[in-house]
């Protein structure tokens, strides 16, 4: 799949992660209700926040040694799902969709390169997951 790093894990998050973005677009496009868009933007923020504790954790567990690089990307993307939240607030669609689609493009680029990074140096050091 395009947003595959090679951790099934990692990767789980991912595709919720994206789901969020894409189901945040769709709801805007189709005029969904308010409520269910608020619903979708907070989801959005709470899960990136989730996601990349998640990541760091693993990333100390097994001494990343690009740990610092990583976290970095990760606070980059915060800062772009926050501006996506106040923008969804101040309520223009036309903006907000835009700010979803940078937001889209950043993940998939940043799980094509820092997490399949990740994803290969952590290949032998965690357990094979079923």
């Amino acid at each position: 799949m395009e947003f595959d790093s090679g951790c099934k894990a990692i990767d789980g998050e991912h595709r919720v992660q994206i789901g969020l973005a894409v189901a945040l677009a769709d709801a805007i496009r189709h005029g969904r209700p308010k409520t269910e868009r608020d619903g979708l933007v907070d989801h959005l923020l709470t899960y990136t926040k989730v996601h990349f504790t998640a990541e760091h954790l693993l990333m100390r567990q097994y001494a990343y040694p690009e740990y610092r690089a990583h976290e970095l990307e990760h606070d980059e993307l915060l800062e772009q799902v926050e501006d996506l939240k106040r923008i969804y607030d101040a309520g223009d669609d036309d903006a907000t969709l835009r700010q979803v689609g940078r937001v889209h493009a950043w993940l998939l680029g940043h799980i094509r390169a820092t997490d399949e990074r990740l994803a290969a140096f952590l290949a032998p050091l965690v357990p094979a997951e079923g």
